[in-house]
């Protein structure tokens, strides 16, 4: 029974609250879930390619009609609207391959900063043993009758519970990423098919930032693990006393914790102001 409630204290409070969201954040879609990527493969090339062509010569012959009622169109500008319907039904074509390019550098830049070493998604090796002391009045050693420790199980299951439901969010949040690549990947041609028509704030282009966000949310996820596990560190040294209260103590902790949580439900749209998407 002690071992247990040992337990449901290191589930709470140890090392292993982000178990499994990096092997989540660092998933490639085309190796992991070949299946998949297969069905989004096949829906982009047989369905979404042809529609999106489709799409792109409706927009280019509405375009190119209003713009020969101009006085100011010349054979320059008529050679220019052709080259870009050329460059833009090769990226609808190909576009998929220019996706899993921005997929493979997430990843990249996202097990570049896991290798600097600058800090680890570990709880403090000692905050399970004060959570003890705290609730129970006892050291990490000393055991509790069964009365006690029947009692106190009831009292664990707060922290382990609210652990438990931070560590479902960011789990949620990273299987929702994958989604949406997937999503985003198989509906591409829509977005291509206006590639060039407004510029550089054309829909096309627009995408692909979008894409790329999707791509990096990972990476901003994990920056903000990695702050969680140094502040949490700090402010517990900061405020944490064996002889506090237990609600103070918890309180404290869940402050933190939730904090960050909140901060990775934003996590895609603090992405999208990284790379300028409105």
């Amino acid at each position: 029974m002690n071992d247990l409630l040992r337990k449901m204290l290191d589930e709470a409070f140890g090392s292993g609250l982000f178990d499994g969201v990096i092997d989540i954040l660092t998933m490639n879609p085309q190796t992991k879930f070949p299946t998949a990527w297969g069905i989004m493969t096949t829906v982009y090339d047989r369905i979404m390619v042809p529609l999106g062509i489709g799409i792109m010569l409706i927009w280019f012959v509405c375009a190119f009609l209003e713009k020969t009622t101009h006085e100011d169109f010349t054979f320059e500008k008529w050679f220019l609207e052709f080259g870009k319907l050329i460059a833009c039904q090769y990226i609808i074509v190909h576009g998929l391959e220019l996706l899993a390019v921005f997929m493979s550098m997430g990843i990249a830049l996202f097990k570049q900063i896991q290798n600097l070493g600058v800090a680890s998604l570990t709880s403090p090796d000692n905050l399970s043993h004060t959570a003890w002391h705290i609730i129970t009045g006892k050291d990490w050693s000393e055991n509790l009758g069964v009365m006690q420790a029947l009692g106190y199980m009831v009292i664990f299951l707060l922290p382990l519970l609210g652990s438990l439901i931070a560590q479902i969010i960011i789990k949620v949040i990273a299987y929702s990423r994958l989604f949406e690549l997937f999503l985003r990947g198989a509906m591409a041609p829509l977005a291509f098919s206006d590639f060039f028509g407004q510029g550089m704030q054309g829909a096309g282009f627009k995408f692909l930032k979008n894409y790329f966000a999707v791509a990096i949310q990972g990476i901003v996820i994990y920056v903000i693990l990695l702050l969680l596990s140094v502040i949490m560190i700090d402010v517990l040294a900061a405020h944490v006393t064996e002889t506090m209260g237990l609600f103070i103590f918890l309180g404290i902790y869940f402050a933190v914790l939730f904090a960050a949580v909140a901060l990775i439900l934003k996590s895609l749209s603090l992405a999208k102001e990284l790379v300028g998407v409105n």
